[in-house]
């Protein structure tokens, strides 16, 4: 029986506390994954287990990655789902280990949003948990082709998140970024190709309108929200990183120091705009709460279901 060959929580590090639970999503994630190979999900499950026993819980933010505003996750979609942009024009290779702790840390700050939502019931809209990636090239050119970390988001996406991403999206996609997909194509799993979905420039904002709600989406785009501003505008830690990203982090008390202050913070205060010692919500005494021989939660503290820092 698959359910009980698999691990139970209790005999994972920690007893299940440094990380989301082996329930019947992690499980059913993987078993689809594995294309309901028993043998191939059990791996996967083992895999996982080695690998949150060497993080020691979920991947902490690095403040030289959140400078750079690659990943930028604003809200939901009209699912549920958060969505995760990946702004190429913002990447250059050469530092696959700050991308790698990078990604890892955006994919568990998704864990730690949706575990945070979960409730006595299966999401109707949501049942699997996953996320939404949008890979924006805008702006983008060949200096910002990197085939190591297209090789390192693949095989962080089979082998330690598998099944999380519902759908791909290839934004502004020209003949340059078509060429590149070609080229790249014979390395996916036929079921992440069926995901991708290719969109022209012109096409775009019609395409978003259709995903995320229009009071969630930037001016830019036809929507109400606020503007999504660049790296090098950014003044907040919401304007950085995507405003969800942001209250994932806050929430968590793990916004690494060197960050942008948050919003409220800014808001509140004449400081510098540079974080210097202070803690992540602002008050003296919060800090990490790892420092204090305590847990430091993912998201909301909510019993088994925490994914815990």
């Amino acid at each position: 029986n698959w359910r009980e060959r698999a691990p139970v929580e209790a005999g994972w590090p920690d007893g299940g506390r440094l990380h989301e639970p082996l329930d019947d999503i992690a499980l059913s994630s993987r078993l689809i994954a594995a294309e309901l190979n028993v043998e191939n999900a059990l791996n996967l499950v083992r895999n996982y287990q080695v690998f949150r026993s060497t993080t020691r819980g979920g991947v902490l933010p690095d403040p030289q990655w959140l400078k750079k505003g690659i990943a930028f996750m604003p809200c939901e979609d009209r699912l549920g789902r958060p969505c995760l942009f990946i702004r190429a024009k913002y990447h250059r290779s050469g530092n696959i280990a700050l991308f790698r702790v990078g990604l890892r840390s955006t994919i568990d700050a998704v864990k730690a949003h949706l575990l945070a939502r979960r409730t006595d019931r299966f999401s109707e809209d949501n049942p699997l948990e996953q996320y939404v990636m949008l890979f924006d090239f805008d702006g983008a050119g060949w200096s910002n082709l990197d085939w190591e970390a297209f090789h390192c988001t693949i095989q962080e996406g089979s082998q330690r998140y598998p099944n999380m991403v519902a759908q791909n999206y290839l934004l502004n996609v020209s003949a340059s970024v078509r060429w590149i997909w070609r080229t790249a194509c014979p390395l996916m799993h036929p079921r992440t190709r069926r995901k991708c979905c290719l969109v022209a420039p012109r096409d775009v904002r019609a395409c978003l309108q259709k995903v995320i709600p229009l009071e969630r989406l930037p001016p830019q785009y036809g929507g109400t929200s606020a503007p999504w501003t660049g790296p090098d505008e950014a003044r907040t830690l919401e304007d950085q990183i995507g405003e969800l990203l942001a209250n994932v982090y806050v929430r968590a008390g793990v916004v690494p120091d060197g960050a942008l202050p948050t919003r409220a913070q800014a808001e509140a205060s004449s400081a510098p705009l540079s974080r210097h010692a202070s803690s992540p919500s602002g008050s003296e005494d919060s800090g990490d709460l790892r420092d204090q021989g305590k847990l430091s939660l993912w998201g909301r503290p909510c019993g088994p279901l925490a994914c815990c820092f």
